[in-house]
């Protein structure tokens, strides 16, 4: 991280893993708990991920998936004053575009 004087800023990332799929369990993720933790400035939030996929050996190209958390994660953290930014996690299923 890059520390600007004796200044640093802190983040996280953020996503649907960042939940319980069970609904008896409690999520990963408490926004209200994290308004109290010290040093958090900022979410990075993971808006969507896709890509090249190859699907029984048929290329689908341009899979675009939203993260069904996007929505809940911008709220969480624009609700307890975090700045925030999104990415997109890119899936190349081909070994063409591997890097070796």
């Amino acid at each position: 991280m890059k520390s600007y004087g004796s200044t640093q800023t802190f983040g996280i990332d953020v996503s649907r893993w960042d939940y319980s799929d069970d609904p008896n369990e409690l999520d990963w993720l408490d926004w209200n708990q994290l308004r109290t933790s010290n040093g958090v400035d900022f979410a990075i939030i993971k808006a969507s991920s896709g890509g090249q996929r190859s699907n029984d050996g048929v290329w689908i190209k341009n899979v675009l998936t939203v993260d069904p958390k996007v929505v809940d994660n911008i709220k969480g953290a624009k609700g307890i004053g975090l700045s925030i930014g999104f990415y997109h996690y890119a899936l190349i299923d081909d070994d063409n575009y591997r890097v070796r």
